[in-house]
């Protein structure tokens, strides 16, 4: 949990009701101006020409070689011949997987199936693949979601007269594989309109060839978009063109209960509406799990059968391994957090290379995505291994932060590198041991011999902090149960078309509750002018209630929901973060509130960074304020670390002590509590901003705050 001040982006500001319409609950075309606007904002954004975005299907036959790859398979299948779909370990790839299975098992076909061990083999088509294809006798060999840059495994097959089709939705080569042929709409050459297309996406265009081909009813098909649509959701493709036809198509026949598979998974109330953000937070994960901890197994089994007992024993398992992930997770994600914490080389790199042993590889990814978030770096995190020569490596994932390119970094590192791919968010890497001491001490700007000036030009340099998006500023008053239903024909709901986030400026905050087993979270009562309320709950936010107390202003970042319970429907917010508001702190530069600052004189410190006088030149009230500020860390912070914000520090001291923080006074006190040992305090360095890691320390000795330099630099003004 970090004490950060985010930045919001600027929305346009919604004009209130009039007079006239403040009674009336009818939709302000909330979801027309946010759509307006994100396609502006598009539009003004885009470096390349748009491809087509509209939400209708595309013809199959638009692929270049899609009418080779019917002809293809239908050939096999007219021979009755042996077919094996070798697919990928996630969700994407084993939904796709499932898509062709389910499709060519109504034909009698004799169908293996392949997904490599994550652990063991790791990632595409190669040498288990082509030795199992080769055991089976098989006469066709079907890729999902792989297989665009096995040039040799493909010609591997070919030699051995095996028919080859690839499905892919993967960067290329600028050669694609000798195989009979290959769909993948992100190949340079290809001309069907849309290259978004998940890998399930391309095996269900492959699927909707092959029944337009043998004339088959158009449902023969489309009631395999559940799990196309399951793919491209759980691979984080962009919700826009096609992508939206497969997954509204496919959200309406999973919200139909008619699989069993999925009803036992999501073991939701049957009147329960499904969507995107259900797939993706609750779903894909479940399935995810299995090919993380190298047990895919019960996730394409689940997807196979008909059966309700088997889904039921294979859901059972999959919520096992998941449990197994989340365990090993934040088992391991403490060690990274503590050397990310603690390692003085990572303080100011633009990027993160944390490593570890013992470091479960099927967690590795879902770890660098958590570290790039919570310290806004771009961050590599890597398990030692020890190759069958003896050779000791560092093999692991990276997940990129803010506008920095994953690839184009480690096409500097290249000569310091085993071996490396992927693409601008995501990448994994190779590294030896001496080659990783020397990349982190590189970053952390530490001039090595292996490089010059000009090659280092390619590294990165500190990137600033995100700004959390927002679509709409709003009044309290649009929060009801019929604007948030007109805000639902923007779904789907996903990559590229997230859920609409709006700002509520100058909330009156009636009520503060730290709420959940670990009291992490923060509930809300929240009421506009009119005097109507409405409650909100923030996740993670539970450290304001410790901050702050009712009643207060505050200015919310949040999206409009509704909750039922009881048969009663209202609309709430789900808070995504806090200011304190402007106006708030403005009164309290002129208000006396507290006994530290009783005084005729205006509670106003200076903005050079010295207290008012008040406390400065009074001993007592140096000793209070002091004690106050420090119960005040002990409430937020705990005893490992926490990224701080200084100007979260400044706006809340600002309203508890009422008279108004520069930074520099904030850096003033943090500095004493460092120099008397009660906590540690480093600078993290970020972009046009100066960030801390702070946690709080038991000091071994008995301090006397008075005694420090750090002290009388705080209270004496000169």
């Amino acid at each position: 949990m970090n004490l950060l001040k985010h930045k919001w982006t600027e929305a346009p500001q919604l004009p209130l009701p009039t007079e006239a319409t403040k009674t009336v609950a009818a939709p302000l075309g909330l979801s027309e101006i946010i759509k307006a606007s994100r396609m502006a904002e598009t539009a003004a954004q885009a470096e390349t020409p748009p491809v087509d975005l509209g939400e209708e299907w595309h013809s199959p036959f638009l692929f270049n070689e899609m009418e080779k790859a019917v002809h293809t398979v239908a050939d096999v299948i007219a021979r009755h011949g042996i077919v094996m779909i070798h697919g990928d370990y996630d969700a994407d790839g084993l939904t796709a997987t499932a898509v062709l299975y389910r499709y060519l098992s109504q034909f009698g076909l004799e169908i293996y199936t392949y997904i490599p061990d994550r652990l063991e083999e790791g990632y595409g088509l190669a040498a288990g693949g082509v030795k199992s294809a080769l055991e089976h006798k098989v006469d066709l060999v079907i890729t999902v979601d792989c297989g665009i840059v096995s040039h040799d495994e493909i010609a591997e097959l070919s030699a051995a007269g095996i028919l080859t089709v690839v499905t892919d939705h993967h960067n290329c080569r600028p050669t694609l594989p000798a195989a009979d042929a290959c769909l993948n709409p992100k190949w340079p050459g290809e001309s069907y309109p849309f290259p978004y297309l998940a890998g399930a996406g391309v095996a269900l265009k492959l699927v909707q060839g092959m029944s337009e081909f043998f004339h088959q009813p158009e449902d023969v098909w489309r009631d395999l978009t559940d799990f196309a649509m399951i793919g491209t959701v759980a691979d984080v493709m962009p919700l826009v063109g096609e992508n939206v036809a497969i997954v509204k198509e496919g959200l309406s026949r999973l919200n139909n209960r008619a699989r069993a598979a999925w009803q036992i998974l999501l073991n939701l109330p049957t009147d329960e509406t499904i969507t995107a953000t259900t797939i993706g937070f609750r779903l894909a994960p479940l399935i995810n799990a299995a090919g993380r901890m190298g047990c895919v197994s019960p996730a394409l089994q689940i997807m196979l059968t008909d059966e309700a007992d088997i889904a039921g024993e294979m859901a059972q398992k999959l919520q096992s391994l998941n449990e197994k992930r989340r365990e090993l997770t934040q088992a391991v994600w403490t060690e990274v957090e503590r050397q990310i914490c603690e390692n003085p080389l990572f303080l100011a790199a633009p990027i993160l290379f944390v490593a570890g042993e013992n470091w479960h590889t099927g967690i590795l990814g879902i770890l660098a995505a958590k570290a790039a978030a919570e310290f806004n770096r771009p961050t590599f995190v890597l398990n030692r291994e020890v190759d069958a020569d003896g050779k000791v490596l560092y093999r692991g994932s990276g997940r990129t932060y803010g506008t920095i390119d994953l690839v184009a970094t480690l096409n500097t590192l290249a000569p310091l590198l085993e071996a490396y791919g992927g693409h601008r968010q995501a990448a994994g890497v190779t590294v030896t041991a001496a080659a990783l001491a020397e990349i982190q001490a590189l970053l952390a700007g530490k001039q090595q011999a292996a490089f010059t000036c000009t090659e280092l030009a390619g590294l990165p340099e500190l990137c600033e902090r995100t700004p959390l998006p927002c679509d709409l500023e709003v009044d309290l008053s649009v929060c009801n149960v019929t604007n948030w239903q007109e805000l639902q024909n923007l779904q789907p709901f996903g990559e590229s078309n997230p859920e609409p986030v709006l700002a509520w400026q100058g909330c009156t905050v009636l009520q503060l509750r730290k709420i959940g087993k670990q009291k992490q979270h923060l509930q809300l009562l929240l009421q506009d002018k009119a005097g109507r309320r409405i409650k909100g709950i923030f996740f993670g936010g539970g450290y304001w209630a410790d901050a702050i107390t009712a009643p207060v202003k505050l200015d919310l970042l949040g999206v409009l929901q509704i909750n039922t319970w009881q048969g009663l429907t209202e609309a709430q917010l789900r808070v995504v973060d806090i200011h304190l508001c402007l106006e708030s702190l403005e009164k309290a530069n002129l208000a006396v509130a507290s006994e530290i600052c009783a005084s005729s004189e205006p509670a106003v410190s200076d903005e050079t960074g010295y207290l008012p006088r008040r406390i400065s030149e009074n001993p007592q009230a140096q000793k209070q304020f002091l004690a106050e500020v420090y119960r005040f860390l002990q409430r937020v912070l705990d005893q490992t670390w926490q990224l701080v914000d200084p100007a979260w520090l400044a706006d809340v001291w600002s309203w508890h002590f009422k008279f108004k923080f520069a930074g520099e006074l904030v850096e003033k006190i943090l500095t004493l509590f460092a120099e008397s040992g009660i906590l540690e305090c480093k600078s993290w360095s970020a972009k046009n901003e100066h960030l801390y890691l702070i946690g709080l320390r038991q000091p071994h000795n008995k301090v006397k705050l008075s005694d420090l330099d750090a002290y009388h630099k705080l209270m004496h003004r000169w």
